[in-house]
């Protein structure tokens, strides 16, 4: 016969993935499974990117119900969206990042798409950069930077580069080596800059130290790549939280800026986001888009309706966005509430350590200086799981297990 179908026949046994190695488990994820494991009743799971409310449960926005009931009113279709998103959304995502009078949406020099989150935002922006920047396929990335960065740059195509951003001895912000890193990088590079909420380390450059930058970034004409996951997650107020964003662009800089409306809208799932070009020009603007179309198309096509339609609802309803800013308020300071009293209860403890940057530190993630050891007893004596690095989301922290938690960072830091 043609074909042997015997079962013993090495035919059927070959294999085409047989040189495929079993890749490593994901850091976070890695973490949430050894919490399920856990039968002690008062274990913390303080690896998630995820807001929960002060019982320690996910955390639905009123404003999102209410959009969606609006949305259901309406009895929509399911029509394909444009390549480039739904047009409510893409205006009114360009306007909450630039601010309602920006100079570049009143000349159309801007181009906005809507992506699939952050990291999509993020992935579509560095194939943009990887095709289209031709000067330099460098990214300098802060030292350390969110986890999925560095693959997203580097499937791309991107060539990764570092720049001191933390100072582990202050637990802040390593101004002098971030100002002495840029001043020495080739010209036309790549930057990545946190927007706000910096992500892991929670340390925030001051306005003062944002214009210094600024202008730095300038002098060396670097091509500036905001991430903004958390406008109004950070302080409360979305204006503080794009205050860098709008400061470079007055500056002169023609940024790319990712945002994600995960964080702010408890959208995770809806896997809602928009990327922004800063153009030249309005023609310029037409000629990016019409290649980031291209781009689109082969990967995904056109992005997923329901969650830009419940975040373009809620952007452009008068009531639904005064409610979706008075919750967005209210997230940032249960935040902001959890770092005071973690702070105040390691002090009453009795702990010597000064822990100031819990408390100066900004949005979900604190990174608390412990180090590996110590977070491994945390987890083993305490079932308080967390990433090695010692970062622990503040979410996870809530007014019923705050006590507990001092109590074992201070037995782990004695």
């Amino acid at each position: 016969p043609l074909y042997d179908w015997n079962a013993s026949s090495p035919l059927c046994c070959s294999s085409w993935w047989a040189g495929v190695q079993m890749g490593p488990p994901d850091p976070i994820l890695g973490v949430t499974e050894a919490f399920k494991r856990d039968t002690n009743p008062k274990k913390m799971n303080l690896g998630v990117g995820a807001y929960r409310d002060d019982q320690g449960k996910p955390f639905v926005l009123d404003c999102v119900r209410k959009a969606e009931a609006l949305i259901s009113s309406k009895q929509l279709d399911k029509e394909y969206l444009a390549i480039g998103g739904l047009g409510d959304f893409t205006k009114s995502c360009a306007q909450l990042a630039l601010g309602a009078d920006s100079e570049v949406l009143k000349s159309g020099r801007n181009i906005t798409v809507q992506t699939i989150s952050g990291t999509g935002s993020l992935r579509i922006g560095a194939n943009f950069l990887s095709r289209f920047h031709s000067a330099s396929r460098d990214v300098y990335l802060p030292t350390p930077s969110w986890g999925n960065h560095t693959p997203i740059f580097r499937d791309a195509g991107m060539q990764l580069k570092a720049y001191r951003y933390y100072d582990p001895s202050t637990c802040g912000f390593d101004f002098k080596g971030t100002l002495d890193d840029i001043s020495k990088m080739p010209e036309r590079s790549v930057i990545l800059l946190h927007a706000c909420a910096h992500n892991p380390t929670g340390v925030d450059p001051k306005p003062e130290q944002w214009k210094e930058i600024a202008d730095l970034v300038k002098k060396r004409d670097l091509l500036v790549f905001f991430d903004m996951a958390y406008q109004g997650f950070a302080s409360g107020d979305i204006d503080r939280d794009a205050w860098a964003v709008r400061h470079f662009i007055e500056q002169g800089h023609n940024i790319v800026l990712s945002q994600s409306f995960a964080k702010n809208m408890g959208l995770y799932g809806e896997r809602v986001g928009g990327l922004t070009l800063v153009c030249k020009d309005a023609e310029e603007a037409k000629r990016v888009e019409s290649q980031l179309k291209i781009l689109i198309r082969p990967i995904y096509s056109n992005p997923p309706m329901n969650g830009a339609r419940i975040a373009a609802t809620i952007l452009n309803t008068t009531e639904l966005y005064n409610i979706w800013l008075e919750e967005v308020h209210c997230m940032a300071n249960r935040i902001i509430k959890m770092r005071e009293q973690l702070a105040a209860n390691l002090k009453s403890e009795g702990s010597t350590h000064n822990w100031e940057h819990v408390t100066d530190q900004i949005g979900m993630f604190c990174f608390t200086g412990l180090k590996p050891d110590q977070v491994e007893r945390l987890t083993k004596e305490f079932s308080v799981y967390m990433t090695k690095d010692g970062r622990i989301s503040m979410a996870g922290v809530t007014s019923g297990n705050v006590g507990y938690l001092a109590h074992g960072i201070h037995a782990v830091t004695k």
